[in-house]
């Protein structure tokens, strides 16, 4: 009778006497004399959630039993979908507060803005497409002197980047202030993420050692979006050249670039939750107009050509969601240290 009930989904009885049908042999009740059965499906929203089983000597059964034994059966599956429910709420309010939490230890990690040097306004603008985010953005200053910044961008979104995050931060540090020799640093940090993650996980990174008294930047660009950068005199070029490949796809080591920057320059670091955004229409936000508002605001604070920016992609974006997190980094360097 389970066999039936199970095929059909729908309630049903089975009498008998000793000595009768022999197929009749689920019950779990010493066979005393004649007895009723009656098994009901449990469903919870639809599926299959288990069977109700009623064993009863007949002499005891009453009108009705059997719909009484089915309405049993549509109750306990309404109380176990409820308690599921129940139990998936508090487990969901549990996750949210836990990475309400993880949002919040990110944001402390990632600073907002640095007063690292009089010769050096930094500003960073960032903001995750989720709870938390994979782009790494970081400033410190070493032992000589020279300040160390970086913007990088952990291929994926979410918790697990996140976490690629968190690593990369605390091997890059470490690394630098161990040895602040930067290609020997971040070819380490490559080789590491190489050996210890899956292979479709990389990240593209800009990593600055900056002198403030002379000026002289070394930087390694491992596959990422070109640094604008904004001369004194007004022309906006890009910083370097495309030279090297995201960090953990291969192990040779990464060549840095030098250049010296002339007091009042400006460099302007995004990810490509900035240049990859896109419009209601299908518009790709890009380098170019970046480009445009770094040089249309040259004389701007740092804060506010990043409020610019920002500002323009959140009306070039208009209805469309937050696909990526996006990332600012601002530098001017005044010169004079």
């Amino acid at each position: 009778m389970v066999s039936a009930v199970l095929a059909s989904g729908r309630a049903a009885m089975a009498s008998h006497t000793p000595g009768g049908a022999d197929w009749l042999t689920l019950s779990a009740a010493p066979e005393r004399g004649p007895r009723a059965v009656y098994c009901s499906p449990v469903t919870m929203g639809g599926d299959w959630a288990d069977l109700l089983y009623v064993d009863v000597p007949a002499d005891q059964v009453v009108p009705g039993m059997l719909d009484f034994v089915q309405a049993v059966g549509k109750r306990v599956g309404a109380v176990g979908r409820n308690l599921m429910l129940a139990e998936n709420a508090a487990r969901s309010h549990a996750l949210d507060d836990q990475l309400a939490d993880a949002r919040l230890i990110q944001s402390r990690l990632i600073p907002k803005s640095f007063s690292l040097t009089p010769a050096v306004e930094m500003v960073l603008f960032y903001e995750p497409a989720f709870w938390v985010g994979g782009d790494y953005c970081d400033a410190w200053t070493l032992e000589d002197g020279r300040i160390v910044f970086v913007l990088g961008d952990v291929s994926g979104k979410g918790l697990p980047a996140a976490i690629v995050m968190s690593s990369l931060q605390t091997a890059l540090r470490t690394a630098l202030d161990f040895r602040p020799d930067l290609t020997a640093a971040v070819s380490h940090l490559s080789r590491h993420l190489k050996e210890r993650l899956h292979s479709e996980i990389f990240v593209t990174m800009v990593v600055g050692l900056l002198d403030p008294r002379s000026g002289r930047l070394e930087h390694v660009n491992a596959g990422h979006i070109l640094p604008v950068m904004l001369q004194p005199s007004g022309e906006v070029e890009c910083l370097g050249t495309p030279r090297n490949m995201p960090l953990g796809i291969v192990e040779e080591p990464l060549e840095p670039e030098v250049t010296v920057l002339e007091p009042g320059t400006v460099l302007v670091l995004v990810t490509d939750g900035v240049t990859d955004a896109r419009s209601a229409d299908g518009a790709i936000f890009g380098t170019k107009r970046v480009e445009t508002l770094v040089a249309g605001h040259a004389r701007d604070p740092c804060r506010d050509l990043i409020q610019t920016i920002t500002g323009d992609l959140r009306h070039f974006r208009g209805t469309m969601h937050q696909q990526d997190d996006v990332s600012v980094l601002a530098l001017r360097y005044r010169g004079g240290a």
